[in-house]
């Protein structure tokens, strides 16, 4: 009897201490963190998910981490997990296992952290410098991994891009992705999803700055990147639906090669300052020519009032008899026609008509 219970006490000191150890070492049980996803195999096939995700459940049938509804069941927590933390695998390791993939992807840090990360000379890690020297960089990793984060923020440079003026911008973005199908990720894929993922993503850019120009972009930049935001949030299944963009953020862009921001902006601001000079050389000139047409019918309208001023100056001083002798003389001097009565006792002035030539030279 009192083996009995030192054997029994024995096993429920030593048999958490073996389980820690054993989930340590990633064979029969292993650790979970929140947000994360492992995959347990039979031989090299998949088998079945572990993962901890508040708020959403993986449905197999149709390889798809989906929130939780209320017609889910929920799962009950073991009396092994509720002791020790610790999540089941199976007892005949290595035939269940959890697997272990090789997985590149790259890692945002600033400039005072790489310090440390120059000193290591693994071929593991490359770095690529983002913006400014005093800014940020980005690692590139290359290791081996036994998990994949639900969610997750990447960086992202993107070279080359083209505007509408066919200059070129690179430009920096944070992403933030959701996975939706891991099976497929990690198995269909390989693990090597996150390079095909990128380069969707930078297809997408691309789009978002072929079509404007670089004082748009720097005004995309500025206003918290609502407008590339929006962007991708109407693109943002990628993959066959497997991974989720649930935020891109546009850090910051500069111009391709030696160029600079202010430069290229500066030359955008020229280019439309020109623009706007010659609208307005334009519009000068139509004013010109109008102000010049107005100018010749003001003076037909003076000329005409200033003869009638004369007419009715001789008209006053000669008086109206004079002024009738002078018309009927004047009437007489262009005369050209056959007949002229002046008329006489209160009779109007009879015009005869004028004489013409026909087309053999007579008179008719």
């Amino acid at each position: 009897m009192i083996i009995t219970i030192t054997v029994i006490i024995a096993v429920l000191v030593l048999l958490p201490i073996a389980i820690y150890h054993s989930a340590r070492a990633e064979k029969q049980f292993t650790f979970v963190k929140t947000g994360e996803i492992k995959f347990v195999v039979r031989g090299k096939s998949f088998a079945r998910l572990i993962m901890d995700v508040p708020g959403y459940i993986y449905d197999a049938s149709n390889d798809l981490i989906r929130p939780v509804t209320p017609e889910d069941p929920q799962p009950p927590l073991g009396l092994i997990e509720h002791l020790t933390g610790a999540r089941y695998v199976s007892l005949i390791y290595p035939y269940h296992r959890v697997w272990i993939w090789l997985f590149e992807w790259d890692k945002q840090t600033r400039e005072a952290d790489t310090k440390d990360d120059a000193a290591d000379s693994s071929p593991k890690q490359s770095k690529a410098k983002v913006g400014p020297v005093d800014a940020y960089n980005i690692i590139h990793r290359k290791e081996r991994v036994n998990s994949l984060y639900h969610e997750f923020t990447y960086p992202l440079l993107a070279k080359n891009l083209e505007l509408n003026d066919t200059s070129k911008v690179d430009i920096r973005m944070r992403l933030t992705l959701r996975m939706r199908k891991p099976r497929f990720l990690v198995f269909t894929l390989n693990g090597t999803w996150y390079p095909a993922a990128m380069n969707a993503i930078t297809a997408f850019a691309a789009d978002f700055v072929k079509q404007r120009n670089t004082n748009q972009m720097f005004d995309a930049s500025q206003t918290n990147g609502e407008v590339f935001k929006a962007w991708f949030t109407e693109r943002n299944l990628i993959l066959q639906d497997s991974i989720e963009i649930v935020e891109a953020i546009l850090e910051g862009f500069e111009p391709s090669g030696e160029g600079k921001v202010q430069e290229a902006q500066e030359a955008q601001r020229v280019a439309e300052i020109r623009k706007v000079t010659l609208q307005l050389e334009g519009e000068a000139e139509a004013a010109k020519k109008i102000a010049i047409a107005h100018g010749e019918a003001t003076a037909i309208l003076q000329k005409g009032q200033a003869e009638a001023d004369i007419l009715e100056l001789k008209r006053q001083k000669l008086g109206d008899p004079l002024m009738s002798k002078k018309f009927e003389a004047d009437m007489v001097e262009n005369f050209g026609g056959s007949a002229l009565s002046i008329g006489g006792g209160g009779h109007q002035a009879l015009v005869g008509t004028p004489t013409t030539s026909n087309t053999n030279g007579g008179a008719s």
